[in-house]
């Protein structure tokens, strides 16, 4: 193999799938390993990669640790290599780009392996105090129905996201909303899109648990009229249920897939990640949108911890709810009214504009929240509206601002019937920095 220039996104793509890839399932150190150097490597910041650096980001080490006493990530990367191995030998032979990691470097390279060697090398070999000890690999699961649980929701969202944008018009954003968007418009924004996911239980039948797998259950009895509504069931089967971080609700995908068509009509790159995977120090410094509340994604439960308002479970309404932090005591928090089944109800979304962390630059963090998916949904319906943006401005400049501040929030109101999005409206808004 032989190496070639490719793009950041060609590079981010190769690096999705093997993140999210059967071999890497259950190691979520080696893929935070696999994400930090390829990131940092596409940022063109690849002589800054370094065993001190990756142990402390990425190991979590403490700062001022000696690399020299601690062996632990020439381990991790020894049986990284490994890896990423065994994934182009056994999962993906036709990948048309692989990723290496080079003995004796951290800097990924990216191979076309149609290209013959030519025993050329861009990362040139240095010793290492110590020769990198034999790791035995992990056994992994050899089904493809756990390869399946772990792709289908993220797969699900890139096509359609992918065949929408492919038919998308090229139409003229408002001033707006392209002001609203701000660091996230342009070539050079280059957004990721982290997906937050709660803990669901998949049901489904005879289902035969995977060695190393997800542990199995035998589904609850009222469970079988529910499922035979919409699937067919032999009478003698037995349904099981087993836990998936990888499920997305309707709402939550018709909402990044609009994340997608927005950034591709200003004009910026972008990528998707599963949250689980993207850890604090991946949004450092970097344009990120943020699917996910306190009830769904650690990260963005991290995150909603710097502004006001926050979508959490409130004990005493028993309910979901958008929530004060600074004063839970005397606060009213913003509560739907979920109605009668088949008739309207009405829930809340929240939108919390943040600037990254550690960022020198503009760049920013947009957290979308829901109380329900249909919430996520007429969050971002709300953010990409013109006239919705163009009346938040006015808001905005009646409190003294010359546009859209720094770090804000809304709270967003919509109606639904059956998941399906019908109407959303401003409920409040607060300045978190000018």
């Amino acid at each position: 193999m032989a190496h070639k220039t490719f793009t950041a996104n060609e590079k981010r793509l190769a690096l999705e799938q093997v993140l999210a890839s059967e071999t890497f399932a259950r190691s979520d150190q080696l893929r935070r390993f696999l994400q930090y150097v390829c990131e940092t490597e596409i940022d063109g910041r690849a002589a800054e990669l370094n065993e001190y650096m990756i142990g402390v980001d990425v190991l979590h080490r403490p700062k001022g640790y000696s690399p020299g006493a601690d062996s632990s990530v020439r381990s991790r990367a020894y049986e990284l290599r490994q890896r990423l191995k065994r994934y182009y030998e056994k999962e993906a032979p036709d990948a048309p780009l692989q990723i290496d990691i080079p003995r004796g470097s951290y800097v990924p390279v990216f191979l076309d392996p149609s290209v013959p060697t030519q025993g050329d090398s861009l990362v040139p070999e240095v010793d290492e105090d110590e020769p990198e000890p034999p790791v035995k690999p992990r056994k992994q699961p050899g089904t493809w129905l756990v390869l399946c649980l772990s792709a289908v929701a993220i797969s699900a969202t890139l096509a359609a996201g992918y065949f929408w944008i492919r038919t998308l018009p090229s139409t003229q954003i408002d001033p707006a909303v392209r002001e609203a968007w701000g660091p996230l418009t342009g070539l050079g924004a280059n957004v990721q899109i982290c997906i937050g996911s709660g803990l669901h239980m998949l049901v489904r039948p005879s289902w035969q648990q995977a060695p190393g797998g997800p542990p199995r259950f035998k589904a609850l009895p009222e469970l079988y009229p529910i499922y035979r509504k919409q699937r067919e069931l032999k009478p003698d089967a037995e349904l099981f249920m087993h836990p998936t971080e990888n499920s997305l609700d309707f709402g939550e995908m018709k909402a990044a897939v609009a994340v997608a068509g927005m950034l591709h009509a200003l004009g910026a790159e972008y990528h998707f990640l599963p949250e689980r995977v993207t850890s604090i120090g991946a949004v450092r410094g970097r344009n990120t949108i943020l699917f996910g509340s306190s009830q769904t994604s650690m990260l963005a439960h991290q995150q909603l911890q710097r502004a006001r308002w926050t979508i959490d479970f409130d004990i005493p309404l028993n309910r979901v709810v958008v929530i004060d932090q600074k004063d839970k005591a005397h606060s009213t928090p913003f509560v739907g009214d979920f109605g009668k089944a088949g008739e309207p109800s009405w829930c809340c979304g929240l939108i919390t504009v943040l600037p990254a962390e550690g960022a020198d630059s503009r760049a920013v963090t947009v957290v979308i929240s829901g109380v329900t998916p249909t919430g996520v949904e007429a969050a971002i319906e709300f953010f990409s509206s013109a006239a919705s943006m163009r009346d938040l401005r006015q808001r905005f400049l009646r409190e003294g601002l010359s546009g859209f501040p720094k770090a804000y929030q809304v709270v967003v109101k919509c109606r639904s019937t059956d998941t399906f999005l019908q109407a959303t409206g401003y409920v409040a808004h607060h300045v978190l920095e000018r």
